[in-house]
């Protein structure tokens, strides 16, 4: 069962124990009354919607303080107020790797240290077992397609989203290891690594994030939004989505299942709204103008989809900043949880350094280019092995469902 899972459920449990009633509001989970929270009866399995258990003979309860559950894709075209009593959710296998028919074993997505080993170490190890990665797959949407529209995209970790975790940051782990702390090697060990903000995954690598306040201490503040250097980068990217109509529709495809798929599409584009306007909200109709990623083959574990591209060029729009943007970027990962109203996750990948010093004006390319390669984080020079030629990047994703119009 995905980490981050658990952690959603525990939050529905803390956030229901605020509650002060002295009903009982559990339904058919088990109230503790030493906590005053529900959890699921002993037997069951909470599953990738933090609010349902699944039950041994494979039946499914809800949380009756939970969201709603819609009935069916955006091509079944449901309506915010459709219920159902059983979600999508299929009982995990529980016969082991090869104890049955439907046991389909998905790959494992994130690594950690060996056992009893502390970083700085290469990250070898599978950070759950074959067993927890080990689900019977079950049809119940029948290929349904899901389309939303990234409505804010930031290079920073978004403030109060890191549980508190002291190094948490947006991203993943793109070079295989955990430099902890920094170690000494090549420019690749030097650096720290973080953490995921939900704690699951370690060796995280984004050295853009880093540079953001560097690079935003030298810009000219009245190019920035608000006439403010600080959150300049984050502020344009924001502009061109609020006020250039720069929006990036990410659409899944052939989904049987929200919480386990072992084969999905996933495709990125540039589109607009058939109107001509801004955004306004839910299943507003988009139309597509150029394909940013090809569709590629992912997946779906634990209610979060995963796909890869080995490059990206997001086309951000020119702007007056005179600051670089990572927009050419390469090892693209992009995960998020497939609600059926809101995208929410991340996207990591790398950018070269001349990438983002040819952003740079020419009076101020050779200082950029010793800022920009002093923080330079992956892929040592065949040259100079201290000296990297691309920087890591993280992206916070957030977005909302849309119509896609062929």
């Amino acid at each position: 069962m995905s980490r981050v899972f658990v952690l959603h459920f525990a939050l529905a449990l803390t956030l229901l124990s605020a509650c002060t009633s002295k009903r009982n509001l559990c339904g058919d989970l088990v109230e503790d009354r030493a906590t005053g929270s529900c959890r699921c009866p002993e037997g069951s399995t909470p599953v990738g919607d933090g609010w349902s258990c699944v039950l041994a003979d494979g039946g499914v309860i809800r949380n009756p303080n939970g969201p709603y559950v819609l009935d069916g894709g955006l091509d079944s075209g449901f309506a915010d107020d459709a219920r159902t009593d059983t979600p999508d959710a299929p009982a995990p296998f529980d016969g082991g790797v090869d104890g049955g028919p439907d046991g389909h074993l998905f790959p494992e997505r994130d690594f950690t240290c060996a056992p009893e080993t502390d970083p700085p170490c290469e990250t070898t190890t599978p950070t759950r077992s074959e067993e927890e990665r080990t689900v019977s797959l079950a049809s119940t949407l029948d290929g349904a397609s899901f389309a939303f529209v990234v409505d804010s995209l930031s290079v920073t970790t978004p403030v109060g989203t890191d549980g508190g975790r002291v190094g948490a940051k947006i991203g993943f782990n793109l070079d295989g290891e955990d430099a902890g702390f920094g170690a000494t090697g090549t420019c690749q060990d030097f650096f720290p690594d973080y953490l995921s903000r939900d704690g699951s995954r370690q060796g995280v690598d984004n050295g853009f994030e880093g540079l953001v306040p560097v690079l935003e201490g030298v810009a000219e503040r009245t190019m920035c939004p608000g006439g403010t250097t600080s959150g300049c980068l984050d502020g344009t990217i924001a502009g061109f989505i609020a006020e250039q109509g720069w929006y990036v529709l990410v659409e899944v495809t052939d989904v049987d299942n929200r919480f386990y798929d072992d084969d999905v599409g996933v495709a990125l584009y540039l589109g607009a709204t058939e109107s001509g306007g801004g955004l306004t909200g839910l299943d507003q109709r988009m139309t597509t103008s150029a394909t940013l990623a090809a569709e590629v083959r992912g997946d779906v574990f634990g209610n979060v989809v995963r796909a890869r591209w080995s490059d990206l060029d997001l086309q951000f729009p020119s702007h007056a900043t005179g600051l670089p943007l990572p927009g050419e970027l390469r090892e693209v990962e992009l995960r998020f949880e497939l609600d059926r109203r809101f995208l929410s996750g991340e996207m990591g990948g790398h950018v070269g350094v001349d990438d983002l010093v040819a952003q740079m004006s020419e009076a101020n390319r050779e200082l950029a280019r010793t800022i920009i390669g002093n923080s330079a984080d992956l892929s040592p020079s065949t040259a100079d092995p201290l000296v990297c030629e691309r920087v890591s990047v993280g992206f916070a994703v957030e977005g909302v469902r849309v119509v896609r119009v062929p």
